[in-house]
């Protein structure tokens, strides 16, 4: 699984829901996003193996 930094995953994020706001427009089913939240979950593992 490729890393992607905080940054761009946030951005990602932001970048999807505009996009479904968009696509919902002239829909029977159709929202805004007023607000949002995100929870992040940092989990540290040692796996015993250096790299580099």
């Amino acid at each position: 699984m490729p890393a992607i930094g905080l940054a761009e995953a946030i951005e990602d994020l932001r970048q999807e829901l505009y996009a479904a706001q968009d696509l919902g427009k002239n829909q029977q089913f159709a929202f805004t996003v007023e607000e949002a939240e995100l929870e992040l979950l940092l989990e540290l593992r040692d796996s015993g193996k250096a790299d580099g």
